[in-house]
């Protein structure tokens, strides 16, 4: 009686790299915490203007829109 095989592909994660790169936009702080940097894109709003430009200006805290647009 003939066994039967599975054809499994499995994808290769590189986590080092992966680490690397989640990394590249925070600073440690240690204790395993981090923040991101400063004038990051987590820094200013998400809303996107009618000329199709973002918005620059900053978020505010817990929010991710700026002062003119939280009411979105």
């Amino acid at each position: 009686m003939p066994s039967k095989t599975r054809n499994c592909n499995y994808n290769l994660i590189d986590f080092d790299e992966s680490s690397k790169l989640w990394k590249s936009n925070k600073i440690y702080l240690g204790n395993g915490t981090y923040r991101y940097k400063k004038n990051s894109i987590y820094d200013y709003c998400i809303m996107i203007l009618p000329n199709g430009n973002d918005c620059q200006s900053k978020r505010l805290h817990n929010n991710c829109f700026c002062r003119k647009h939280a009411k979105y």
